[in-house]
This record gives C-alpha cells, structure tokens and sequence, in this order.
C-alpha cells in the first residue's frame, strides 16, 4: 500500500501592532513632494494624504527610539532638483516626526530627483549596523536625469544590508509601474501601487515590516517574506523563523495555516 500524500500547509508570518524592526536596524523615508503631489486624489491633494498617513506610521506603527530619517524633494525649490534631509537619523520621536511631517508642503513645478535622494541615503544611515529600510513614496518618473536603478544596484553592492521599498501613489502609467517594479527588486524589496488612502496606510506600514526567513534541517533557507505579507507553502513539519535579529521555532500541518505573530 502506498504511503499518504502528505499535503504541503501554509505559513503565515503576521507583523506586530508596533513593527518588530531589530535593535540595530534603521528606517528612512523619502517623500516626493514635487508639482505632482498637488494634484488630487478623491477630493484631497495627494501630499496632504501623504503627509497623514506618514505621521500615523511613526505615531502608531514605527517604535519611539527606532532610529528614523527622513528625506523629502520638491518642497523647497520650483524648477529645481534639491533634495533635503529634513530629520536626520536620530531615535525616532513621535511628536517631532509628526510636526516634520506635517510642515511638507508641494510645491509647484518643482522637479522629481529620485536618483539624487536615494544616493543620499547612504550618507543619511551612515553608522547603521542593521537592515538599512529605505521606504521612497512618490507619484511620478525620475526627472533630473538620474538613474536610480543604477543608484540602488550601487547601495546593494556596498556591502551594507539594505532594502528598498517604493510605494507608487496614483501611478496611471503601466510602463512607469513596470519600471518602479523593477527598481524595487533591484533593492531587494517590493513595489506597493496605491490608489486610495487606506492602501497607503496598509503599504506603508508593509513597507516597513521586517523581512523573514524560513529555515529547515541544516539552516537550509526555504523561503522568504515579509511579515504581513503573502504566506508561504511548506511540507509538514519543524521549522525556524528569522525576522528582525529573532529566531522562532514552528510546527507547520498538513492542509493547515500555521501563524506565526511577531511580538
């Protein structure tokens, strides 16, 4: 008699309330507040949307004390391709983060240096020990003539761990989403297309989630993922979880979702 078909069952890794970043890791965000960012979505300009969602991501989401950058383009300059760092990293405050964010305003016809601010990250988290998390939320194309394919392939090949997440707000050009696609698994992170408010609240707080990674006999790494994210299919059996410099121990069934909740 034949042995049963063993069903393979799924793994889901599920963020915590507060994201569960390691000790030594880092979160930089750079906003695109450019021209663009006055236009409107559902009523309301794109930036004010940005602007609250950014603050309820370091006022409920980003734990006090992470160390915490923020970089932001297009607010200060018509016609211009500045790019400022406008908290450099330090132990995440809440209320002073929020009045930061808070103070961004667009500007009309100012220009869209991605490639130029993304470079700058690298001086920005200079120092940073762990994951270097790089979150860029902006609503257009590259045009200063950068090349942030280029610049990310060069923060990855640095040495230093680093992620790269873009969140794409109301992008209606499938060539352009193609293309922030690509750039964000370059950076070895994914591209999040939002159309709405409450996809950004959601993409935001997955962007900066903790990546993990599944072990099996011999440390052998059989899958990866991000915390809140898709879940992963797995033969029955034990299994190690690592996410955010922690190690969890699980039992995946047959058939069966195992959940795994990052405390």
């Amino acid at each position: 008699v034949a042995p049963p078909v063993r069903e393979p069952g799924t793994l889901l890794v599920e963020a915590a309330a507060q994201v569960a970043l390691g000790p030594d890791d880092a979160v930089e965000v750079v906003l695109d507040a450019s021209g663009s960012m006055l236009q409107r979505l559902a009523g309301e300009r794109r930036i004010e949307i940005a602007r609250r969602t950014l603050q309820a991501l370091v006022a409920e989401t980003i734990p006090a004390g992470t160390p915490f950058a923020l970089r932001v383009f297009g607010h200060r300059e018509a016609d211009s391709c500045r790019t400022d760092l406008e908290i450099p990293l330090a132990p995440l405050s809440r209320e002073a983060a929020g009045a930061a964010i808070g103070s961004v305003q667009a500007m009309n016809l100012a220009k869209t240096p991605i490639a130029a601010s993304l470079a700058s990250t690298q001086a920005d988290l200079a120092g940073v020990t762990g994951e270097r998390v790089i979150v860029l939320l902006t609503d257009g194309e590259e045009t200063c003539d950068g090349d942030p394919a280029e610049i990310i392939a060069a923060l990855r090949d640095a040495g230093e761990d680093v992620r790269v997440n873009i969140v794409g707000l109301a992008i209606d050009d499938a060539a352009l989403e193609t293309t922030f696609a690509r750039w964000a698994k370059l950076g070895g992170g994914e591209y999040f297309p939002v159309s709405a408010e409450a996809d950004l609240a959601s993409a935001l707080v997955s962007a900066v989630n903790p990546v993990f990674t599944v072990f099996g006999a011999g440390d052998k790494v059989l899958a990866e993922g991000v915390a809140g994210g898709e879940a992963v299919s797995l033969m029955p059996g034990n299994y190690t979880v690592e996410a955010a410099g922690r190690r969890y121990t699980v039992a995946v069934a047959s058939s069966t979702v195992t959940r795994l909740r990052l405390d």
